[in-house]
């Protein structure tokens, strides 16, 4: 019994120090998740709501460090009514701090959970429940134009958040001085701060004035378009759910005003009549 014992003990020793330097947090923009159980070679993890009250909702952000070399279950034993928080294609996967994207679970995965080799160089991944978009991405797209500033587009602060972020604003299109647009039109993302998929649209619909063809000749002299892309700047950065937020979320805030957001909006679109 007692060889049995030190056996055992001299088990757990040389096992425990494979997963222990394995770091699995969310201290990054858009980050969320709460690490229930780590065990070698599986970590049980759920989606973090936070204040989102009376409905579970899918978002999840998590970074790994430290695992080069292993295979990791990632569970959500959390079942829920018609499924889990992973989506149909698996988690996107990055390996370079969010510079590029993949899916390579796509089929191999199932809805609350998936399976994760990683390689033996592979010392910092981010898994993400969608594509991200955070801050840092919308300053990506504003750069790349950069050389267009003040001609095709302007941007500048709608107002200061909950925070005390400045929140971003853009005016694309027929901006000049002395010219008056045909058409003014506005444009919003994130009022549920997890649905990451409209800041990409957004982009795609800016995208088309600077583009140098007949349509984008037409909107430049015809178009002006606002935008938001962050109605919850503060919940896109944390990586809240957004949705259902106590006492009540973003897209609900039209008439008590709770945020600085919705009010500075409402006040921006009346100056722009």
């Amino acid at each position: 019994m007692r060889i049995a014992n030190i056996i055992l003990f001299v088990g757990l020793v040389v096992a425990w120090p494979l997963f222990a330097d394995i770091v699995v947090d969310d201290k990054f923009p858009g980050g969320n998740i709460i690490v229930l159980k780590q065990s070698e070679g599986k970590v049980e993890l759920r989606q973090d709501q936070r204040d989102t009250k009376g409905e579970k909702w899918f978002y999840w952000a998590f970074r790994v460090k430290g695992a080069a070399g292993k295979t990791i279950t990632f569970e959500f034993p959390d079942k829920e009514p018609g499924g889990g928080p992973v989506g149909v294609r698996g988690p996107v996967v990055s390996k370079d701090d969010g510079e590029t994207f993949a899916l390579p679970l796509d089929g191999k995965s199932d809805k609350c959970s998936f399976t994760y080799t990683f390689g033996k160089d592979e010392n910092v991944t981010y898994f993400y429940e969608c594509y991200p978009y955070v801050m840092a991405d919308w300053m990506k797209f504003v750069s790349r134009h950069w050389d267009d500033f003040g001609k095709v587009f302007v941007i500048d602060t709608l107002c200061k958040s909950r925070k005390g972020a400045d929140v971003p604003r853009a005016r694309f299109g027929c901006i000049g001085v002395g010219k008056t647009p045909k058409y003014r039109a506005l444009i919003t993302a994130r009022h549920h701060c997890s649905e990451t998929s409209a800041s990409w649209v957004l982009e795609g619909v800016a995208e088309a004035f600077f583009a140098k063809d007949e349509l984008g000749a037409w909107l430049r002299e015809n178009v002006e378009l606002m935008m938001v892309p962050f109605m919850d700047y503060d919940g896109v950065q944390a990586g809240d759910q957004g949705k259902k937020r106590a006492p009540h979320d973003h897209n609900r805030d039209y008439t008590e005003f709770l945020y600085p957001e919705t009010k500075a909006i409402t006040e921006w679109i009346a100056s722009r009549a």
